[in-house]
């Protein structure tokens, strides 16, 4: 009977994370472990050119925090998904043994002082996004050596186009 009643309890079990941006500024990564936090993601890169300004304090507080870590790629549609990749990739370097696989963050894509708030992901032509996609993916996957997930709270498979 105990077999059981430890598969239950691993069952129950939920861990908790975060993740962050430099939109966090500062992070106290003690404090987030403290607090019952087990992992977090930060944003290594977004879009072709751009790394994140807290990335390396991050990457690092995770780590010493005692938490797992692992960082995500904030992905802009109208830069060449092979740009993207690359920074994501260069900015990254190497995963460590009990990093969590890297993730592609697919949210709306609103350019900063937008009046008009146009999500640019409507400019690309629907056949084309799946494609860009799956290449970022897989190139991050060969890359790195683990197989990247995906986060989005907005494209889904009709934008897709699956």
């Amino acid at each position: 009977m105990a077999e059981r009643d430890d598969l239950e309890d691993m069952l129950e079990m939920t861990l908790q994370g975060i993740d962050v941006s430099s939109n966090q500024q500062d992070v106290d990564w003690r404090a987030v472990a403290a607090g019952g936090k087990a992992f977090a993601f930060a944003r290594a890169t977004l879009g072709g050119h751009d790394t994140d300004s807290q990335f390396a304090a991050n990457w690092t507080g995770i780590r010493l925090a005692g938490m797992i870590r692992g960082a995500y790629h904030f992905f802009w549609p109208q830069t060449p998904w092979e740009t993207q990749a690359d920074n994501f990739i260069k900015t990254v370097g190497t995963l460590d043994s009990g990093d969590l696989p890297p993730v592609l963050d697919l949210e709306e894509a609103i350019p900063r002082g937008d009046p008009n708030q146009h999500d640019v992901w409507e400019d690309v032509p629907t056949s084309q996004r799946l494609p860009m996609i799956l290449s970022w993916l897989n190139k991050a996957e060969n890359s790195l050596g683990l197989r990247p997930d995906r986060k989005s709270t907005r494209l889904n498979s009709s934008h897709l186009g699956i």
